[in-house]
């Protein structure tokens, strides 16, 4: 009994240490979310100045609000001392950039190259599981 309560106290006096860094790490994430509502409205504001429609709109204030959060969250990690996941996180977004770069280049150069390739790749069949390849 002696050893859980030991093993009890030492977890509780951690957990005092971390308190204000925890602290810290809230205020940091609830800024970067506030932070972050604010620039996906100026996007927006800026993009409703030109001729795009509001799915594109929507869409470019969430991908702006969300980066601003996923920054604030790489910041909260390294203050509570997670600084390994934080650079597994990176890492991630990282290749996913790349993985992405390359995929929206082939369907780039797929509707540059014809003139009505956006029509082929809108209308275009996808084989079943039903078919037989």
């Amino acid at each position: 009994m002696d050893v859980f309560l030991d093993t009890l106290t030492q977890e509780w006096h951690n957990f005092v240490r971390l308190l204000p860094r925890l602290t810290v790490a809230i205020i940091v994430i609830a800024c970067s979310i506030i932070v972050g509502n604010l620039i996906s409205k100026g996007v927006v504001g800026i993009l409703a100045r030109g001729d795009f429609n509001p799915t594109h709109r929507n869409f470019f204030r969430g991908l702006t609000k969300w980066l601003v959060v996923f920054i604030g969250l790489i910041i909260v990690l390294n203050i509570v001392g997670l600084k390994g996941l934080a650079a597994s996180l990176v890492a991630g977004g990282g290749i996913t950039a790349v993985v992405l770069g390359f995929a929206f280049r082939e369907i780039g150069e797929c509707t540059s190259s014809e003139p009505f390739g956006h029509f082929r790749l809108k209308n275009k069949r996808y084989i079943s599981f039903s078919q037989a390849i």
